[in-house]
């Protein structure tokens, strides 16, 4: 299993590499992939293999490198399983570690429209020293408005480790389950008559309902673009909306839909000109 990470300064790259080790020991070979140097390749995010996704969140998003593996992973859960979580401070409060509860995991997988397995917030780590002023002037005032240490010196390691290992459990466990399924399936597709065509009519299926996400999630990528109050904002919706139509034209080529995808392609040239004459000056 990939536990896939992005991380700034090396937290997050701790917990990940300390979830694909338990995960590991639980059974479950696992290793874990920084995204800045390790991205993965189409095949491995086209795979229904269950994967861990975890970044923190660095002024206000979460990092570059996970939101863009999120935006391809989401379309494809829940049949490609996902485990994902968010690294915050944020997260250190009471009913803060939720998809519910924390605003940040919330809206990112609102924003892509994931279904993760399992979702959720793990508080991080406090280190003024190693801030550079913008960073530490952002944090301060966070941590102002929440109640938690605004000295501007503090190092504190919010994590809850115990309950990381856990998760590596929980994770664990979701795996063996899986692959008990997929051991099941694949005997009955050995029988005569069994479960082969029926597993690529599945694919099929899901293949499908994949694009129509793809599709449904560019389109709203598209209208956040016009309804964004900055420049910033509507460049990351046009960013998101462009994925999502680039997964959606990719998933319609595999299902040999060509008029389909010939029309995707178009909607996407769309958009491209409404930007570049709206946006681009």
């Amino acid at each position: 299993m990939d536990v896939f990470y992005a991380s700034h300064f090396g937290h997050t790259e701790r917990i990940a590499r300390t979830l694909a080790r338990l995960i590991s020991q639980s059974g479950v070979p696992a290793r874990a992939r920084d995204l800045a140097a390790d991205y993965p390749s189409e095949a491995e995010i086209s795979s229904q293999d269950p994967c861990v996704l975890i970044s923190p969140i660095r002024y206000g998003v979460h990092l570059a490198p996970a939101r863009r593996l999120l935006r391809r992973i989401a379309p494809l859960t829940p049949h490609k399983p996902l485990f994902l979580f968010s690294v915050n401070l944020t997260a250190r409060k009471a009913g803060k570690t939720s998809s519910v509860g924390n605003a940040y995991l919330r809206n990112w997988i609102r924003a892509t429209g994931a279904r993760p397995l399992l979702a959720e917030a793990i508080a991080g780590k406090l280190e003024y020293p190693r801030y550079n002023i913008l960073d530490r002037t952002m944090i301060r005032l966070i941590m102002t408005i929440t109640g938690g240490p605004a000295d501007g010196k503090s190092v504190i390691d919010y994590t809850p480790w115990t309950h990381v290992a856990e998760l590596a459990a929980q994770i664990a466990e979701a795996a063996k389950a899986l692959s008990d399924n997929v051991a099941h399936a694949g005997d009955d597709s050995c029988a005569p008559g069994g479960g082969g065509p029926a597993m690529r009519d599945e694919q099929q299926e899901a293949k499908r309902a994949a694009l129509e996400k793809c599709r449904t999630q560019g389109e709203k990528a598209y209208d956040d673009m016009y309804e964004a109050h900055s420049f910033s904002a509507a460049r990351a919706a046009y960013s998101d909306a462009k994925e999502f139509f680039y997964e959606a034209i990719k998933l319609a080529d595999e299902l040999g839909a060509s008029d389909e995808a010939e029309a995707l392609r178009k909607r996407l040239e769309h958009i491209k000109a409404v930007f570049r004459r709206q946006f681009s000056g």
